[in-house]
C-alpha cells in the first residue's frame, strides 16, 4: 500500500537527527531481541515532562514501535505445491479443534483450523463472540497471521498463513491449545 506524506516540507537540518532516531530504534530492537514490550505509563509520563513532548504522542510512538510487525507487507501465498495431510485433533472443554491438512505454497503455508462443538445448549447471543480471539504460533522463526474466518452454530473455521513455508513433514509437530486472553494454538516440535 502506498503512503502519502502529510506535507512536502522537510527541514534538511533534521535529517541527521531523524537518522539517529532510526539508529536508536534499531538498537532498542537488538538489545531486547526484538521484544522490547511497552514502557510503563509512569516512565512515558516522566519522559513527556522531561523532554517537553506530548504524552499521548509518546504513547502512540511506543505503541507503533511495539506493533512494528503489523506494518510488514502481507505475503500472499503463490505457487501452490501440494497438500500435506496433518490429521490432528484436540478436544478442549468439549470443543473439537482440528487441522486435517496444510496447503503448501512456494512462499507460505496455509492452515485451516476448525472448531466444532455441541451448540444445542448455547445462548444464541453468545455464539458470535465464542472463540473470537484466536492466534497460532510455530515458534520464533515463523510469522503467522490470520487471513480470515467465520462460522455458524456449532462450528468456526480460521485460516492462517505461515511464512516461511512449513516443512512438508508435519509429523514432527504437535498441536496444543492454550487459553490465555483468548485461545492460542501452539505447534511444538515433538522431536
Amino acid at each position: 500500500m502506498s503512503y502519502k506524506k502529510p506535507t512536502d516540507y522537510y527541514d534538511d537540518r533534521a535529517a541527521g537527527i531523524d537518522e539517529e532516531i532510526c539508529s536508536l530504534l534499531e538498537k532498542r530492537k537488538n538489545v531486547s531481541n526484538g521484544n522490547p514490550g511497552y514502557p510503563p505509563l509512569e516512565l512515558i509520563s516522566n519522559w513527556s515532562e522531561k523532554y517537553g513532548l506530548v504524552e499521548r504522542f509518546l504513547q502512540a510512538l511506543f505503541s507503533n514501535a511495539y506493533n512494528e510487525e503489523s506494518y510488514l507487507p502481507e505475503i500472499v501465498p503463490e505457487g501452490f505445491r501440494k497438500h500435506v495431510t496433518v490429521m490432528q485433533v484436540e478436544d478442549i472443554n468439549n470443543v473439537l479443534f482440528s487441522v486435517t491438512y496444510v496447503r503448501q505454497f512456494q512462499n507460505a503455508s496455509v492452515i485451516n483450523l476448525n472448531l466444532d462443538w455441541d451448540y444445542s445448549n448455547d445462548d444464541p447471543a453468545d455464539i458470535p463472540f465464542k472463540f473470537f480471539t484466536m492466534n497460532m504460533s510455530f515458534g520464533p522463526h515463523y510469522k503467522v497471521r490470520q487471513s480470515d474466518g467465520g462460522g455458524n452454530s456449532g462450528h468456526r473455521s480460521y485460516k492462517f498463513i505461515v511464512t516461511p513455508p512449513l516443512p512438508d513433514n508435519m509429523s514432527e509437530y504437535r498441536m496444543k491449545v492454550e487459553e490465555n486472553e483468548g485461545l492460542k494454538i501452539v505447534w511444538e516440535k515433538s522431536v
